[in-house]
């Protein structure tokens, strides 16, 4: 059975920030949108969960949720001032593109330890 489209719009934004933080947290998603550059989308859904609490999967997995995340320029966002310096991370909704977030990344982490200083 097909689930209420207002529902399903209730549940995306209910669960975005808790995708949001486990993709933040997650040392290969960091590497995977940290690698294919900035604006690049991956999608986020019941068949991508690699790396995520099982907690999240199972939300994602019962309720069906979809969402896109990339690596972004800073200029994309608002409210991210004194973040320049970090990488930002957005996630959004697949079927309903205005509910977003947004994540402020520290760049020298990004394979879950510190990256070593290039040059």
């Amino acid at each position: 059975m097909r689930r209420n489209r207002r529902i399903s719009k209730k549940l995306h934004t209910r669960c975005l920030d808790e995708v949001l933080c486990a993709i933040s947290l997650s040392h290969v998603w960091r590497a995977r949108l940290y690698e294919a550059g900035p604006g690049r989308e991956f999608a986020i859904d019941s068949e991508t969960l690699d790396d995520v609490s099982p907690c999240v999967a199972r939300s994602m997995r019962r309720y069906a949720l979809r969402y896109t995340a990339a690596w972004v320029p800073h200029s994309w966002t608002r409210g991210w001032e004194g973040y320049e310096t970090r990488m930002m991370f957005r996630l959004r909704a697949t079927d309903f593109p205005q509910i977003v977030g947004f994540s402020a990344n520290n760049p020298w982490t990004i394979y879950g330890r510190p990256r070593a200083l290039e040059g």
